[in-house]
């Protein structure tokens, strides 16, 4: 909900035994920016295995966790909202300096 309400394009795909198009089309066709996509049980789907080693072999980043997801979530709203900044080491350093003082 909080991709969609930022405009993140989101698009929920069948499973591949489900027919066509499917994530595997979507990522040779270079049209995935990122995939988040969680197992349950202890034996990983053989589905999951493919779309695992596509997305590896087509260098699209895969979340595979729901703690993941959320912090994926949480860095792309604040990205957003421009939170988020490179900054350089030097910079992070005095930032530490000052809080030292206090």
């Amino acid at each position: 909900a909080v991709l969609k309400n930022n405009d993140v394009e989101v698009t929920v795909l069948p499973k591949l035994a489900e027919g066509r198009p499917n994530i595997v089309d979507f990522m040779k066709n270079r049209e995935v920016a990122m995939i988040i996509i969680t197992s349950s049980g202890k034996k990983p789907r053989e589905d999951t295995v493919v779309i695992r080693s596509t997305a590896v072999l087509h260098s699209v980043p895969l979340i595979t966790t729901i703690s993941g997801a959320q912090a994926a979530v949480n860095a792309i709203e604040a990205m957003l909202k421009e939170e988020g900044r490179v900054k350089t080491i030097q910079e992070y350093h005095s930032e530490i300096k000052s809080y030292q003082k206090i």
